[in-house]
């Protein structure tokens, strides 16, 4: 049997005993009864959503990791760890739009000698 390995706070899709897909994240595993808690975040059934379900870990398969793109991104997963109040997901997520907000203002800088290089057209006379 392929035993699958949950951390608390990792992504995962699932589907609930009564056969509701539910997306949310892992708040406790339990290996005995070989099942998983989960805070359901996006649901089929509007009344579950925001709530901690409890279903069979052979229906929760882990979510891809998928990069943050943007900074208005990264601002939203931030509300979300504020809201869910994760200290780890928290620092990891102001570190990432540290680093963004840093290739942002290095992508505006315009070096001058480029400008005049670009100015700089030997064939025109």
């Amino acid at each position: 049997m392929n035993k699958k390995n949950f951390s608390l706070g990792d992504w995962v899709k699932a589907k609930t005993v009564e056969g509701e897909l539910v997306i949310g994240y892992i708040e406790g595993v339990n290996d005995d009864s070989k099942t998983a808690k989960i805070r359901a975040v996006q649901t089929e059934q509007a009344s579950i959503a925001g709530r901690t379900i409890e279903t069979f870990l052979r229906s929760v398969s882990a979510l891809p990791y998928t990069p943050i793109l943007t900074k208005e991104d990264a601002a939203e997963l931030i509300d979300l760890a504020l809201q869910t109040r994760d200290e780890k997901w928290f620092m990891e997520l102001t570190a990432e739009l540290s680093q963004l907000e840093q290739k942002s203002s290095k992508r505006k800088t315009v070096n001058r000698s480029d400008v005049i290089n670009r100015l700089n057209f030997p064939h025109v006379k």
